[in-house]
């Protein structure tokens, strides 16, 4: 089991249901932001990176420079000039994810109990601790249509168990 440093165990990880024990909080991502963040290292340690940007709190740090440009970005996420330029008609731009000026949204303020990036190449988990005692699990969940594989959280351990399933190929 891995230790985060003291400031994220400083923040705690709030019951997402005030007075059940096992209530736990889960946050996610579709994965474009950990893939935003492999075009710019050699490493293949996703579970680390993971780690870092909840570490940073941060799970987006590439965003804007080159997240919201991104073509795997739905336009309704996408930054109002950066839908413009893929939709001039500008049919789905919205108030996009910049500029913000009085916050960031993709700054986690407070660590979940389960953090899992979907679309990731393949099934990885690590279960790390903050200064506190208080767990993270961190879960990369696989494209199921290329993997077969469903990914179960028991919320009171934060065990994971993986499931595979065959499609009819015919």
């Amino acid at each position: 089991m891995r230790r985060l440093p003291v400031p994220l165990a400083r923040r705690g990880l709030p019951l997402t249901l005030t007075g059940l024990a096992l209530a736990r909080s889960f946050f996610g991502t579709s994965g474009q932001t950990i893939d935003d963040i492999f075009k710019y290292l050699e490493s293949e340690d996703r579970l680390g990176v993971v780690e870092q940007t909840l570490e940073w709190s941060h799970v987006a740090p590439t965003c804007p420079d080159t997240l919201c440009a991104s073509p795997s970005l739905p336009l309704s996420l996408r930054c109002i000039s950066c839908a413009a330029a893929a939709d001039p008609a500008g049919l789905s731009a919205r108030a996009g994810c910049y500029p913000f000026t009085d916050r960031d949204p993709f700054i986690l303020h407070r660590a979940p109990h389960v953090y899992f990036i979907g679309n990731q190449p393949a099934f990885s988990t690590r279960l790390v601790q903050g200064g506190d005692g208080k767990k993270v699990r961190i879960v990369l969940v696989p494209r199921f249509k290329e993997s077969g594989e469903l990914v179960l959280v028991n919320t009171a351990t934060l065990e994971v168990k993986v499931r595979s399933f065959e499609a009819y190929a015919g």
